[in-house]
């Protein structure tokens, strides 16, 4: 866990500095701006969870143990819910939608716009552009 939250850390922070364009496109939306932070708030939570899960295994502490045991419950109900939910509202997910939105928004190669400039560098990432 520690490992997994190191890493989400490690994304965040890369994003936010990295010197290829990512920092002024995540910059330029603030959706996407927010996700960084939400990403390095993740990573946090999960490497001082791990930390903690740890430190009360090698410590024999009961008390840490049954907290580090609610906040995995906590979490794994919270994933529960998002899947559920991802179920019943299903036919919001689909293909189709994100192609019609996709449609809608991207302006052509040429445009500057913020959605536009996001799906060309990520296209550009992956070498499909």
């Amino acid at each position: 866990m520690s490992l997994g939250g190191s890493f989400l850390l490690g994304v965040g922070v890369w994003v936010l500095v990295d010197p290829m364009g990512f920092r002024e496109i995540v910059a330029a939306n603030p959706l996407l701006f927010t996700g960084v932070y939400i990403i390095l708030a993740m990573g946090a939570m999960l490497f001082l969870l791990g930390f903690l899960g740890c430190c009360g295994a090698i410590r024999e502490n009961k008390c840490l143990l049954l907290f580090f045991f609610m906040l995995i419950l906590v979490i794994f109900l919270a994933e529960l819910a998002a899947a559920i939910l991802a179920f019943i509202f299903r036919e919001h997910l689909t293909r189709e939608k994100f192609t019609r939105d996709l449609k809608r928004h991207y302006q052509g190669h040429n445009n500057t716009d913020v959605f536009t400039s996001t799906w060309n560098a990520l296209m550009t990432t992956v070498r499909l552009l």
